[in-house]
């Protein structure tokens, strides 16, 4: 019986970018499993506790290569606009198919296979530089969301009218979730904080909103039904905004990062 074909997923995590490109891979790396592929996650700062059944590897810096070549991977699948033309270079000297995970047409890939940008406002025209000519899969249609969101959209609890859900992602790399909730608490609102793995002040933070009249720091496995049940949400405006598309949640996103910026401006002017 031949081997199962091996796609190796290379993303990053860091408290300046987040764990957005990293929930996103695994929701993929979730996928394409399910569908009888073997995964291998290759990356730096990605939490243990997301990858404990999941071969991982780590690169000595962005550009290294080396790992993934050793592991003769069919497919690489790369989400990150900081992975540079080096590294995609490397790909395709040794011709290892490669596709990328990308939002505004800002990937550096020389020749993918195929982009997934599942974005509201992606858009063939980011791609037509491509002289690979890919496979584009865009829109909402293709969005990578895991798996538990799409359970409990079948069977989401009841809204808790007067409730609020924070969460500003898995770093909070603008540190906005302490004042954030602070403000809405101080109005009446029922404030519930998700505080990211990523977070460097996560202790702390968590026992300074502990002190706090009307605010309630979740368990992170909580996250996706006290997403589904808020009555409202502040979020950043990233993958999250389509996690709470998915599970119908209204929600105020904040722009976090210049990258978020189309995706934030087609969320409110289009329905998802």
């Amino acid at each position: 019986m031949p081997d199962r074909r091996h796609v190796v997923v290379r993303a990053d995590a860091s408290p300046e970018i987040g764990l957005g490109h990293v929930m996103r891979s695994l929701a993929l790396a979730d996928e394409l499993e399910a569908a009888g592929l073997s995964v291998t996650i290759c990356g730096t700062g990605v939490p243990p506790e997301l990858t404990t059944a999941r071969r991982t590897v780590a690169p000595s810096h962005i550009d290294d290569a080396a790992p993934i070549v050793d592991l003769s991977p069919d497919l690489v699948v790369v989400d990150g606009y900081h992975i540079t033309d080096e590294f995609f270079a490397v790909l395709d000297h040794l011709g290892i198919a490669c596709a990328v995970i990308d939002d505004n047409g800002d990937t550096n890939a020389h020749r993918p296979i195929a982009v997934i940008n599942h974005n509201p406002h992606a858009d063939v025209a980011m791609y037509r530089h491509l002289r690979s000519r890919p496979r584009l899969l865009l829109g909402v249609e293709f969005a990578l969301v895991r798996r538990e969101f799409l359970d409990v959209a079948q069977d989401a609890p009841d809204r808790r009218t007067g409730s609020v859900l924070v969460a500003f992602g898995g770093s909070d790399p603008c540190r906005l979730t302490g004042p954030v909730a602070t403000r809405l608490a101080s109005e009446g609102l029922e404030v519930r904080v998700a505080i990211g793995a990523a977070h460097p002040e996560q202790s702390s933070l968590t026992a300074q909103l502990a002190e706090r009249t009307g605010i309630s720091v979740i368990e992170p496995h909580d996250y996706v039904r006290e997403l589904a049940g808020a009555g409202a949400a502040v979020l950043g405006a990233g993958s999250s905004l389509l996690e709470a598309a998915c599970l119908r949640t209204p929600t105020v996103a904040v722009v976090v990062a210049d990258n978020q910026r189309r995706l934030a401006a087609a969320a409110r002017d289009h329905s998802m």
